[in-house]
């Protein structure tokens, strides 16, 4: 089930993700698998309209986060091995 505190974790983070020094800090914390975690949420798992809108405003706030962390290449190549997001071959 999601909760209330896990979108709006999402939130931060994704407003986070906006400065280099948030980004590094998302990054050394270990933010990236949190969020590719709340990206992999299913609306399909969800049994109510309420929980199907949270999980979706969670995976948006989530793919929101990752997006700009992978401004760098270097995270970029992160978030592609930790399954995030499928690199280009």
């Amino acid at each position: 089930m999601i909760s209330y505190f896990d979108t709006q974790i999402a939130t931060i983070l994704a407003n986070m993700a906006t400065t280099d020094l948030s980004r590094r800090d998302i990054i050394s914390y270990n933010g990236i698998p949190l969020l590719i975690h709340y990206l992999e949420q299913r609306p399909a798992d969800c049994r109510q309209d309420a929980e199907v809108s949270a999980c979706e405003r969670l995976q948006q706030k989530a793919a929101i986060a990752l997006t700009r962390l992978s401004k760098d290449g270097v995270t970029a190549a992160m978030i592609v091995e930790l399954q995030g997001m499928i690199g280009k071959s």
